[in-house]
């Protein structure tokens, strides 16, 4: 049904004194809203209200028709959330994986009949740049209303409700190494060190949507020390492994994104012929 409203002004005047009363009458423009009826009901959900970088959320739309005609033309889209990415072919439509189809493209459904339902969910890649943000999602689906059996459909929009997941940033570990080098030496001046990470590899891992990350790096230190009163340098090279826990998202993206930083290092003399090395390590993504 479609309401139409139109403005009607009368009033009066006189060109002079002595003239005769004139009354006119204005109109507005018409202006008409279109009355729907609830045709579509649109429920969206994820199946996380928390995640992590590398996480994948699976959003899952149920589109029903609630009237008593069959509705035409549907069409779905879903603007991505920023700061995650469209997994290709996850797509599935009533448990049937739709290939080459992309939720902010959108793509058609069809017609639904009175009382039946569209299942629709889709995988996204949270990435690691949205740290301590909520992602907020919501979808669209367009149809063909008809409120007139004489007159052309009426185009309509029907959105979704919003849902919300909460992003924190989890991934990263922190390993101490230990190292003791023998040498002569009276003091320790001063002493730096450089981590390198070697290589990265994904191992298979029995903990459910998780991977094992093993990480193998070296450290490479120089150190300043006096010995006989003479100042002597030492430079040397000794390796590490440690492995970290990871979601499956990883393997959407570059592994060799993992980062490391030396937080705190330290050479302390045990005695006149052995050095302790203390580093605390930072790997993240």
């Amino acid at each position: 049904m479609k309401v139409i409203n139109e403005c009607r002004i009368n009033y009066k005047y006189r060109l002079s004194s002595q003239a005769p009363i004139i009354s006119k009458t204005m109109f507005s423009n018409t202006v008409s809203t279109q009355i729907i009826k609830d045709t579509l009901e649109i429920s969206k959900s994820v199946n996380k209200k928390q995640t992590y970088p590398f996480d994948v959320l699976i959003y899952t739309i149920i589109i029903s028709n609630i009237g008593k005609v069959t509705t035409n033309n549907l069409f779905f889209q879903d603007n991505i959330p920023m700061g995650t990415d469209f997994i290709e072919n996850s797509i599935t439509v009533n448990e049937v994986k739709k290939r080459c189809l992309n939720p902010e493209n959108g793509f058609r459904l069809g017609s639904l009949k009175s009382q039946e339902k569209i299942k629709i969910t889709f995988k996204v890649l949270v990435l690691p740049i949205y740290f301590c943000k909520p992602i907020i999602n919501y979808s669209t689906v367009g149809y063909d209303y008809i409120y007139n059996v004489e007159k052309p459909p009426y185009r309509d929009i029907k959105k979704s409700n919003y849902v919300k997941t909460i992003c924190e940033d989890k991934l990263f570990k922190q390993v101490l190494l230990e190292n003791t080098l023998e040498i002569n030496i009276d003091e320790i001046i001063n002493d730096r060190y450089k981590l390198q990470i070697i290589e990265i590899k994904l191992i298979n891992s029995p903990h459910l949507n998780l991977f094992t990350l093993l990480i193998i790096g070296k450290i490479e230190y120089e150190i300043c020390y006096r010995y006989k009163c003479n100042n002597r340098f030492i430079k040397g090279v000794f390796g590490f492994s440690t492995d970290m826990l990871v979601p499956i998202g990883i393997t959407f993206t570059n592994k060799e994104d993992i980062k490391g930083t030396i937080e705190y290092a330290s050479s302390n003399l045990i005695n006149n012929n052995k050095i302790f090395m203390n580093i605390s390590l930072l790997l993240y993504y």
